[in-house]
């Protein structure tokens, strides 16, 4: 066996998406923790057999005693860098990358790089938006694999970064980096919020430019950069009557997308294409016209003067934060959908908002109850299931209210995923209108 052996850990869709780009280029092995247990649930197992016949494929065990031969690691973001194979094979001296690194060792044109704890998706894809007639592409952490977007020869790329994907990056220097927000996430895999930032803080090593939040200096690069703070540089800030961006005014009835929140994300994005070549008319264009991702302060439906959103993919208590924020006029006009799996938050951190902004908390999940407890609203329903909980939103909610499913937590204790809870809320609210 070859001693410049690459192993790919984790044959999820970015592990597959690396084992497509490094077949032919590399001996290479692939190794799933689901191998010894519960193969079926691999999604790319098959696919791999069928079209990479010649791929070893080993369980964490034989990957352990296949370390002399390997030269370098490929660990998945969904493989924590604690895991013990990954600390053999560091302890042997084997290079460990990500597929953010095989990315930028093969792009040649600009990288734009986003992330931050919440809005990362909608940032992103702006800026996909704003570059589209300068050929851009867009993917990473949200939609297409980084290693995918390569059979495209674009002008730009634009990557979603997660801090999972951050925390293993070594290659490369981004050309604009953008740094959204810092909330309390994934606690489970970096031990402690100092941690989490850190990560996330390495998407300005080396970069040309940066965006961060003028009002958050957890997301301010260490080193000195050209940069633009947004909500602090006067030019680049969300305003009582919309966004300015490089000084140009867009008014708040023209930007489509839901919730004040959404608007510090667009004027993030407008700093990053802008930085491209975008002009304001392109900005302003896509401001006007770009309702948002699925999930992601997503309006449903209106029904008797009240606005149902769907924003399941509020996973943490950050997003529901900003999610109250953004869609508060200022008084109690919120009817909240909340809860799931919590994943150890501390809900208390939603008092002031709860406090600010909801007129009835509608709990849900294994969690519900204890967001209740935590933020003792105004008045509190426990609902049995989102059937239950939007018809409870209903009764309570009246003309000029808004039915927000925000529910800062995972969706694991009741569906597959945050998308599966955001699809029922979304038809249960249709029912209602049918009905």
């Amino acid at each position: 066996m070859n001693s410049d052996l690459t192993l790919v850990f984790g044959l999820g869709k970015t592990g597959y998406s690396c084992v497509e780009w490094l077949s032919g280029k590399s001996p290479l092995a692939v190794v799933d923790t689901r191998l010894a247990s519960d193969a079926d649930s691999i999604p790319n197992l098959s696919r791999t057999r069928i079209e990479h016949p010649e791929v070893q494929l080993h369980t964490v065990d034989s990957a352990l005693r296949l370390l002399p031969q390997v030269s370098r690691l490929v660990v998945s973001p969904g493989v924590s860098l604690n895991h013990c194979l990954v600390a053999q094979a560091r302890a042997r001296g084997v290079q460990i990358i990500g597929d953010i690194d095989l990315f930028m060792q093969s792009v040649d044109a600009p990288v734009y790089a986003i992330t931050g704890t919440n809005g990362k998706s909608t940032t992103t894809a702006l800026v996909g938006e704003m570059l589209k007639n300068q050929g851009v592409v867009c993917g990473g952490n949200f939609g297409i694999p980084a290693l995918d977007l390569l059979a495209t020869r674009a002008r730009h790329y634009v990557l979603e970064l997660s801090s999972f994907q951050l925390e293993r990056w070594q290659t490369g220097r981004f050309e604009a980096a953008v740094f959204l927000n810092v909330s309390t996430d994934h606690q489970d895999r970096h031990d402690s919020e100092f941690n989490y930032i850190q990560s996330k803080r390495r998407i300005f090593t080396g970069c040309r430019f940066a965006v961060y939040n003028g009002e958050d200096p957890r997301t301010k690069p260490v080193d000195s950069v050209a940069s633009i703070a947004v909500n602090e540089d006067p030019d680049w800030r969300v305003v009582r009557n919309g966004a300015l961006a490089d000084g140009h005014l867009l008014r708040a009835e023209s930007i489509a997308l839901q919730g004040s929140h959404n608007h510090f994300n667009v004027v993030a994005a407008a700093a990053v294409a802008m930085r491209a070549g975008a002009d304001f008319d392109s900005v302003q264009k896509v401001a006007a016209s770009f309702t948002g991702l699925p999930h992601r302060a997503e309006l449903v439906g209106e029904l008797q003067g009240v606005r149902y959103v769907n924003d399941s993919k509020a996973t943490n208590i950050g997003a529901t934060v900003a999610a109250l924020n953004g869609f508060s006029d200022g008084h109690q006009n919120v009817v909240l959908i909340a809860g799931g799996d919590g994943k150890n938050q501390n809900f208390e951190e939603l008092n002031e908002a709860v406090r600010n902004s909801v007129k009835c908390l509608v709990v849900i999940g294994r969690d519900g109850p204890d967001i209740a407890r935590a933020t003792q609203p105004s008045s509190s329903i426990q609902a049995a299931d989102m059937a239950d909980a939007v018809f409870s939103a209903q009764r309570v909610a009246e003309p000029g209210d808004v039915v927000l499913l925000s529910p800062g937590c995972a969706s694991f204790d009741m569906y597959e995923g945050f998308a599966a809870r955001g699809d029922d809320f979304t038809a249960k609210v249709r029912e209602l209108s049918d009905g």
